[in-house]
C-alpha cells in the first residue's frame, strides 16, 4: 500500500531528503568553523545546538500551521525555504554571498525551522495518503506501519547525510557542498510541485469543466 501510494513515497523521500539537509554538515562543520572561520572548539558546538534548538522552538507552531494551510504546500515551501537556508549556511559561493559567520548561523537556525515544516506533518500525511486510496477510515494497523515507515525514512536520512556531506566536501569544500544541497533542495520542491501539486489543480480544473 505505501509503496504504490504517490502522496505517501513522496513523504518518505520528502523524510529521507529532510534529514540530509539537516545533518549533512556533522562530519564537516567544525573543522570549517575551526579552520575556515577561526572560532574555538567551544563556541563550534553553540551551531550544532542552534539547528536543534529553532527546530524545537518552530515545530509547536508548525502543528497549528497544519489547521490552517495544506500539509503538501507546507511542505513545498519548507523546501524553499530549506533553499535559501542552505544558501546563507554556506555562504555560497556560486552567488558570491559574503563569508560571514553571521550569515552561516542565520542560516542555520533558518535550516532547523524549514526542517521542522517538513517533519511534522509527513506522518499524518503518509497515514492520510493511503486511507484515501484504500478507503480506510479508521486502522491502528496502517497507523503503525506507517509510523515504522516513516522511521525507516528517518533513519535512512541519518546514514546517508553524513557520509554524502563528507564526500562532497572531500573534493570540492564546505560553501560548494552547501551550495549542492542548496539547489538540490530547490529541485525537490519543483518535483514535489509537478508530482503532489499541480495534479490537484488539474483535477480541480477538470471537475468545473464537468460541472459546466
Amino acid at each position: 500500500m505505501f509503496l504504490r501510494n504517490r502522496r505517501a513515497m513522496m513523504s518518505v523521500l520528502s523524510a529521507v531528503l529532510a534529514m540530509i539537509f539537516m545533518l549533512f554538515f556533522e562530519s564537516i562543520l567544525t573543522m570549517h568553523l575551526i579552520n575556515d572561520m577561526k572560532l574555538s572548539e567551544n563556541t563550534a558546538g553553540y551551531f550544532f545546538g542552534l539547528i536543534c534548538a529553532t527546530y524545537a522552538i518552530s515545530s509547536p507552531f508548525v502543528g497549528c500551521l497544519t489547521t490552517f494551510i495544506a500539509r503538501k504546500w507546507l511542505t513545498f515551501s519548507a523546501f524553499l525555504i530549506a533553499f535559501v537556508a542552505l544558501l546563507m549556511f554556506g555562504p555560497s559561493q556560486v552567488l558570491n554571498f559574503p563569508n560571514e559567520i553571521t550569515l552561516t548561523a542565520g542560516g542555520l537556525a533558518l535550516l532547523g525551522c524549514s526542517c521542522s515544516i517538513i517533519f511534522v506533518p509527513l506522518l499524518s500525511e503518509i497515514i492520510d495518503g493511503v486511507r484515501t486510496s484504500e478507503g480506510v477510515i479508521h486502522s491502528g494497523t496502517i497507523n503503525d506501519k506507517a509510523a515504522g515507515v516513516f522511521n525507516t525514512a528517518y533513519a535512512v536520512g541519518c546514514i546517508i547525510a553524513p557520509i554524502l556531506g563528507g564526500y562532497l566536501n572531500m573534493y570540492t569544500n564546505f560553501r560548494i557542498t552547501c551550495d549542492t544541497m542548496a539547489f538540490s533542495s530547490l529541485t525537490y520542491g519543483l518535483i514535489f510541485f509537478i508530482v503532489i501539486i499541480l495534479p490537484s489543480f488539474c483535477k480541480r480544473s477538470t471537475n468545473n469543466s464537468n460541472n459546466d
